[in-house]
């Protein structure tokens, strides 16, 4: 199973600014980040700091989604990964039981990283729209800790998904304008909606619109869907 042929790639480039709550006991040899600081901010914790990283060097990660909603909610394909290779295992469908056990985590790290991949992005809940991506230990080397906390000064918008660049296969973008189709919510229609999201947002904050527009920055705008 070729696993980038089945669902495509991200590439993210120097330069791109990630996000996670450190915590002083955390020495596990994977990292999930967000893209962006609202959405590292959905773990935080007593004890947790925020902490901002920069890409020193390109990092090439699996799409891991087999299709987003009409509303661009992304949906994993780790369930339908994990029961592919361990066929013989209790079937799992929920991609955050599958994130927060640590022996299932490992075993498909492993069976990943003997495919050479190390790493994805992918989403951070079903049912959500927010993304994260998951840096095995063969990438994290290609991540620099740059602020921690209150020396973070970039804005809190400031979305990394705008500088990746998404790769898709076909059979994700059919099986996304299948679900797009069934919903008759073609792109011009998202485009129309998120416009007008971007606009009440600036009003509603005082922020730049162009500030407002990396709050709604989703993979049907990457893709243009």
């Amino acid at each position: 199973m070729n696993l980038y042929k089945s669902y495509g790639k991200v590439i993210v480039p120097k330069g791109t600014l990630l996000y996670r709550h450190e915590y002083p006991d955390d020495n596990k040899s994977y990292k999930f980040f967000a893209l962006h600081q609202w959405g590292a901010n959905a773990f935080i914790s007593d004890g947790s700091i925020l902490t901002e990283w920069e890409v020193v060097t390109e990092i090439v990660l699996l799409f891991m989604i087999k299709k987003i909603t009409h509303l661009s909610n992304p949906i994993s394909a780790i369930g339908e990964i994990y029961n592919t290779y361990f066929p013989h295992e209790l079937q799992q469908e929920n991609d955050l039981q599958i994130k927060e056990n640590q022996k299932i985590l490992k075993k498909i790290i492993d069976k990943f990283t003997s495919k050479d991949i190390f790493g994805w992005l992918s989403s951070l809940e079903d049912g959500g729209s927010e993304l994260e991506c998951l840096l095995f230990e063969e990438n994290l080397n290609k991540v620099r800790l740059t602020n921690t906390g209150k020396n973070i000064t970039t804005h809190p918008r400031n979305n990394a998904l705008m500088k990746m660049t998404i790769q898709p296969s076909k059979e994700v973008i059919d099986a996304c304008k299948d679900e797009f189709n069934l919903k008759m919510y073609p792109f011009t229609r998202y485009k129309k909606w998120i416009t007008a999201c971007i606009k009440d947002e600036s009003k509603r904050t005082g922020i730049p619109i162009k500030q407002a527009a990396e709050s709604f920055y989703s993979l049907r705008t990457a893709l243009a869907i």
